[in-house]
């Protein structure tokens, strides 16, 4: 169902950062592609601490009319407090879409703010697209071997965005949105925020590697990483990387991890061996430049996202590979 387009698309962001925007180009490239089918206007919800400033600059770089909501004493995401101030918010605003990213917080917060606006909720989303005057929204399913087209039947519909996946594009630097400022008390009653550990600082190579040769979970035991390390010596400037599994799993770094919960790649050269191909991690590389994926199942999903897919065992292929690159 298409709602009547007065009501708005309203993208949901948050700032406890003065380092950095905080509205991802996801979220904001996935509302202009909406908009294409929908007319309705694009707004802005940043939620943030006890200081506004960052957030104000950021959403007055959108060019969008943006709401800042301030809580005071808020240091990052809490979820009884997200779903308390997004939910009142939102009930008075009647948006016919809200875009959230597909993010730890994100994916928590889109069922709750569903259920609490009487809304659909479809998560992951990787595609937006109109056919018969309904809009459709794409996801991978089935282990991410199957994309499906999704289509809202209710008023209002929470979406989260894939990273990496939409772009913003160029910004209408005619725009000059509204910033309004609200604050609004909000103490959980439930949950307790213990604050947010970073991660301990690794040394890696992927930054500024021409060439990525990353592992998942296809390579079968932590002995194989040996053969994606001697695949890697095979190009100047390389590097090796790893699915989020891998790093789980202690054989690689987290400072090694693509994907949504880890690094966004952009090399010459990416060679996924043994990824399944799913979207969270295919989302850290799919600007690479040239994408090879070597796997024995013809119907990985990694495929999809290829420029050379090679079905074959690791174990047999890399050899056969490096003996080439050694007789060369």
């Amino acid at each position: 169902m298409n709602p009547d387009p007065v009501h708005p698309i309203i993208i949901v962001a948050e700032q406890f950062s003065d380092s950095k925007n905080f509205i991802p180009d996801e979220l904001l490239g996935a509302a202009k592609k909406i908009q294409r089918f929908y007319r309705g206007p694009v707004k802005v919800l940043i939620i943030t601490g006890d200081s506004k400033a960052a957030a104000v600059k950021s959403g007055r770089e959108t060019g969008l009319d943006v709401i800042v909501i301030r809580v005071p004493g808020l240091t990052g995401y809490n979820g009884e407090i997200y779903k308390a101030v997004f939910s009142e918010i939102l009930q008075a605003m009647h948006p016919a879409y809200i875009c959230l990213p597909h993010t730890s917080w994100g994916m928590e917060l889109a069922p709750a703010l569903a259920i609490r606006l009487n809304a659909d909720c479809i998560t992951a989303v990787v595609n937006i697209t109109e056919q018969e005057n309904r809009l459709l929204f794409s996801r991978f399913i089935c282990n991410d071997k199957i994309i499906a087209k999704m289509n809202s039947v209710a008023d209002r519909t929470v979406l989260t965005l894939q990273p990496g996946v939409f772009t913003a594009g160029k910004k209408d630097d005619t725009g000059h949105g509204s910033i309004e400022i609200q604050t609004m008390a909000a103490a959980p009653r439930h949950i307790k925020s213990m604050g947010i550990t970073a991660p301990v600082a690794q040394d890696t190579a992927l930054a500024g590697a021409r060439v990525i040769v990353a592992a998942g979970n296809g390579i079968e035991n932590q002995e194989s990483l040996a053969l994606v390390r001697h695949l890697a010596a095979c190009f100047q400037k390389a590097a090796i990387a790893g699915s989020r599994i891998i790093c789980d799993r202690g054989w690689l770094g987290y400072g090694c991890q693509v994907g949504v919960t880890g690094m966004t790649v952009t090399p010459d050269l990416y060679i996924a061996c043994g990824i399944s191909g799913a979207a969270q991690h295919v989302s850290g590389m799919n600007k690479s430049g040239y994408v090879i994926a070597i796997n024995k199942d013809p119907n990985a999903a990694i495929f999809n996202a290829t420029d050379i897919g090679i079905v074959e065992d690791l174990a047999l292929f890399i050899p056969a590979f490096i003996r080439i690159c050694q007789q060369e």
